[in-house]
């Protein structure tokens, strides 16, 4: 009986084995080395999309929420089992098994100015890189890699400062000081004015408002207010942006493109495309503990993490909840 079953395992398996090889693709991708790709506009073009990743784990997951909105004067914690999260214990004492709050922000940016350098390391040697892709992609390599150095520096003040590519293993880190960062992220996003277009073709990828905005919020935490003003006052008069008429069609799920958005990190429904992004879910109540009320998707799972105080909902948007709600 043993020996019956061995030979009909064999020959079950003979034909899967004969499929598989008619199939296989007569296009060796893994023969691409890195230096091979990345010497053309093709690799380029990839490395670009890439620089934009690491936003996703500020913006798009529980590490940016941990350092940025519990225990803040606008959200409390709400239901589950992460309260600790008002206390920041998480974001305070992370670990390699649960890389959340400061060690998650801090590998994925490094990260993220990695790509940002190597796109600045290879771009002028690439083969097939046209002078207008050129100005395009250094200007958004450069409004990124200021961008994560604007948030790393207000989050931890002065870290390790590298304008080059790294390549290999490096076991030295070298401190440099918050007015060294930021002369940096004010340097790269003034090239990012100088050579972002207005529009760009892919929503989502940073434009010249985008830079403007970020560098308005950059001299606003240096004091520099008369220039945070005349940036401010450029994004108005571009004609590109608006405020919408209706405060809710801002938070639309359905309409992600609307003109009140400078910058967008895109959120894709399909999480498939993108590692768990999931934020939404965490600011929705729980639909589907309500009887008679199906959860929808395109608002996330409903997991229901945050809880907005009362000085955000009375003194802020100026509602009384003790007395029917909207004044």
């Amino acid at each position: 009986m043993k020996n019956y079953r061995k030979v009909l395992i064999l020959l079950i398996g003979i034909p899967f084995i004969y499929l598989g090889c008619t199939d296989l693709s007569e296009n060796l991708m893994s023969d691409i080395s890195a230096e091979e790709h990345y010497s053309t506009a093709e690799g380029i073009h990839d490395l670009t999309i890439a620089m934009y990743d690491p936003l996703y784990e500020y913006y798009g997951y529980e590490a940016g929420e941990i350092l940025t909105v519990p225990g803040t004067d606008e959200f409390t914690y709400a239901q589950g089992r992460r309260g600790l999260w008002n206390d920041y214990s998480a974001a305070l004492n992370p670990t390699e098994n649960d890389a959340r709050g400061m060690l998650g922000i801090w590998n994925e940016f490094f990260r993220g100015i990695n790509l940002t350098n190597s796109v600045l390391a290879r771009i002028d040697d690439a083969s097939g890189v046209t002078e207008a892709q050129r100005q395009r992609w250094t200007a958004e390599a450069r409004f990124l890699r200021g961008y994560y150095y604007h948030i790393l520096v207000q989050h931890f003040g002065g870290v390790h400062l590298t304008l080059e590519e790294t390549i290999g293993v490096e076991t030295e880190a070298h401190r440099a000081s918050e007015n060294e960062i930021w002369e940096v992220v004010v340097d790269d996003f003034l090239y990012a004015i100088d050579n972002l277009p207005l529009v760009q073709t892919s929503f989502g990828r940073a434009t010249k408002n985008a830079a403007r905005h970020a560098l308005a919020k950059t001299y606003l935490i240096l004091g520099n207010w008369e220039d945070a003003a005349d940036l401010a006052i450029e994004i108005i008069d571009s004609g590109q942006h608006r405020l919408l008429d209706n405060f809710a069609d801002v938070f639309d799920p359905y309409n992600q493109e609307h003109e009140e958005v400078i910058w967008s990190v895109v959120r894709n429904q399909d999480t498939r495309v993108r590692r768990d992004v999931r934020t939404a879910r965490d600011f929705g109540m729980r639909q589907h503990t309500i009887q008679g009320v199906m959860a929808d998707n395109i608002y996330g799972s409903m997991t229901s993490r945050y809880l907005p105080t009362r000085f955000l909902i009375e003194e802020i948007f100026g509602n009384d909840p003790d007395n029917g709600g909207i004044n």
